[in-house]
């Protein structure tokens, strides 16, 4: 590139003058600009150079999910409702967003409760497959409710934002934090610090 470039300087200052610069595909002088493409004689396929700059696409999504489940007196943890709201800035297709944040949610709440990779004492994988690493049918999901409060970015194109990876670690954490809020109306003040939530580690703590 820096060859063709060169070449094409020459051809540059021949229109422009003597003081011309280069940027992201395009001659610059106080006479005005030129585009790469534009020069004849030359094949140039390299229009446009990326590069990384402080506040380039930083547009993050904000959510704010409520978790509404059940805590049996073996351990057992049943979500009955799932409520999420999402900035997702412009979404080009409601419907698809909201499967998107759906999807995504089911993922949290199933790295809440199931998911986890176990080991033996001598460090051998256990959860070797699916059926050993926990995974959630749909009846284990709860109804999932998505509601978009669109706030357009400036700083991207069309103002959008993501929407892929957010609603997991979201959900999760609404999901440990009704958890505890069902144990503390049980008067158990119990601080959960890991996902998955297990049967085994709420009956310890309801039976304590």
């Amino acid at each position: 590139m820096n060859a063709l470039k060169e070449k094409l300087m020459v051809k540059a200052r021949e229109v422009l003058g003597n003081d011309v610069v280069y940027e992201e595909g395009n001659f610059y002088s106080p006479r005005g600009s030129i585009r790469i493409t534009e020069f004849n004689g030359e094949f140039v396929d390299y229009v446009y150079e990326l590069k990384a700059r402080k506040g380039r696409f930083t547009a993050y999504p904000f959510a704010c999910d409520v978790a509404v489940v059940r805590v049996n007196d073996d351990g057992t943890v049943k979500p009955l409702k799932h409520v999420v709201y999402l900035d997702p800035g412009t979404p080009i297709d409601e419907e698809v967003v909201k499967e998107q944040v759906m999807g995504g949610t089911a993922i949290g709440i199933s790295v809440a409760l199931y998911e986890a990779y176990k080991y033996d004492d001598d460090g051998n994988l256990l959860t070797t497959n699916i059926a050993d690493y926990g995974l959630p049918n749909a009846e284990d999901m709860p109804e999932i409710e998505v509601h978009l409060m669109p706030t357009p970015s400036t700083v991207t194109p069309m103002g959008v934002k993501g929407i892929g990876e957010v609603p997991v670690g979201i959900a999760a954490a609404a999901v440990v934090s009704a958890i505890e809020d069902v144990l503390r109306r049980r008067g158990l003040k119990a601080r959960l610090t890991k996902v998955p939530v297990t049967p085994e580690d709420l009956w310890k703590i309801l039976n304590t």
